[in-house]
């Protein structure tokens, strides 16, 4: 790495980390045992490919069983990023080496883990070397919410109103409002106090997974009142009568995000549980036939609302970068699970630094599930935008150093500081 790159890198890890979309739960953000890290998705979905039994990690199994399974075909991925970031966590955070974590005694991780996470101040300790100031954590709209968290603020996950015609999402909605839904104007009742809940308890975003096969189609509220009475009856719906409602809700969503000055975190694209023999969680596959000219309307109605916008799939990574060009409310956000591999990430970086302006960049997010995920994570992020920021900015436009290191505390800090008022 040249002088300069070493230089940048070294500036980029002392830049507090804001993480504005983690799946970290406040109440066990950091792992109790090993399978709380190798327990997720994305690292057992590629040990399934690579032949281990799901059943090997259902939830029946002790988490020590399952950790020893994952373990078995842990050597499989040792060409993958996923691998990567285990390594670090386990070499930064568990104080493991390579050879214990591919070849050593399971239950001597097994305990050291534990052990690490009994001391009394573990938290602290992970923030403090993590460089985490604050984080914003996915909840779900009727999740408890902790308040007077120093490290955290929320996201209330809404894309589960689009399966309306689910009993149990309707339930939880009635016990958590405390609103029987029986019309528009109950929902939208419903909805204000929801909204009301979240930004009382030091929300700062809400988001949505967009189906691929989501078409928008705006109706009247009386074909409304139709289709919540048919929900009610236990009637299930049908593709165009689940687009009319999600439409509705989708556009009240944003009304409320407009009132209560709350960004918008749309991630686009999965299609989920496709595959029938998966592990818990990996069954979901991205999905191309979605396009962002299904949300024009949208992003026309609201242009109050800051919609930051992460597609799975990093080819529509240049429809996005067309819609930020272009809308003054769409921001090019992060990278999202199937998309979020190095080699796409710079890619998708390149494109978006050359076309749109730098206030329209929200470069990365984590995903996280625990805390240990997210420097591991945002490191290997730096090594991407050192690798394009030296030869978009210092070897092809003759910018200083300086120049770049105030761009990169812009977009990293300043920028996400201000959009989710954190």
């Amino acid at each position: 790495m040249p002088a300069t790159a070493h230089e940048l890198y070294a500036f980029l890890k002392t830049i507090p980390i804001l993480d504005t979309f983690t799946r970290v739960r406040v109440d066990h953000p950091f792992a109790r045992t090993p399978f709380d890290i190798l327990g997720h998705p994305m690292i057992t979905s590629l040990c399934h490919a690579a032949g281990m039994d799901p059943d090997a990690i259902k939830y029946t199994v002790p988490d020590r069983e399952r950790t020893r399974a994952v373990l078995s075909f842990l050597p499989a991925l040792e060409n993958t990023r996923i691998f990567q970031l285990v390594l670090e966590i386990a070499q930064r955070f568990w104080k493991i080496d390579p050879g214990q974590l591919l070849h050593g005694n399971v239950d001597d991780l097994y305990d050291q883990v534990e052990i690490l996470s009994e001391q009394p101040n573990r938290l602290g300790d992970l923030l403090k070397e993590s460089n985490i100031h604050r984080i914003i954590a996915a909840i779900d709209f009727d999740h408890e919410i902790e308040n007077d968290l120093s490290y955290a603020r929320y996201s209330m996950q809404l894309d589960d109103l689009i399966d309306w015609d689910a009993k149990e999402i309707r339930d939880r909605f009635v016990t958590i409002t405390d609103i029987q839904v029986t019309n528009a104007s109950s929902f939208k009742l419903a909805l204000f106090k929801l909204f009301d809940r979240l930004t009382r308890h030091h929300g700062a975003s809400v988001h949505l997974r967009i189906p691929p096969d989501l078409v928008l189609e705006r109706v009247s509220d009386n074909r409304i009142d139709t289709l919540i009475a048919k929900a009610n009856r236990g009637d299930r719906f049908n593709l165009l009568e689940r687009n009319q409602l999600a439409t509705f809700m989708l556009f009240k969503v944003c009304a409320s995000c407009q009132e209560n000055q709350l960004p918008l975190q749309l991630l686009m694209g999965t299609l989920r549980d496709v595959y029938d023999h998966g592990v818990p969680g990996g069954g979901n596959l991205w999905d191309q036939r979605f396009s962002m000219m299904n949300l024009h309307e949208m992003f026309n109605a609201y242009p109050g609302v800051t919609f930051l916008v992460s597609p799975i799939n990093s080819n529509q990574n240049g429809e996005l970068v067309s819609f930020a060009s272009v809308y003054h409310n769409v921001i090019a956000s992060g990278h999202w699970w199937f998309s979020n591999i190095p080699v796409l990430v710079e890619k998708d970086l390149r494109a978006r630094i050359q076309a749109i302006p730098r206030n329209k960049i929200h470069p990365f997010f984590s995903s996280a599930s625990h805390l240990e995920w997210i420097l591991p994570s945002f490191s290997q992020y730096h090594q991407v935008l050192v690798d394009v920021l030296s030869d978009e900015f210092i070897a092809t436009r003759g910018w200083s150093i300086d120049k770049t290191i105030e761009w990169s505390r812009k977009v990293l800090y300043e920028q996400p500081k201000s959009i989710f008022n954190l």
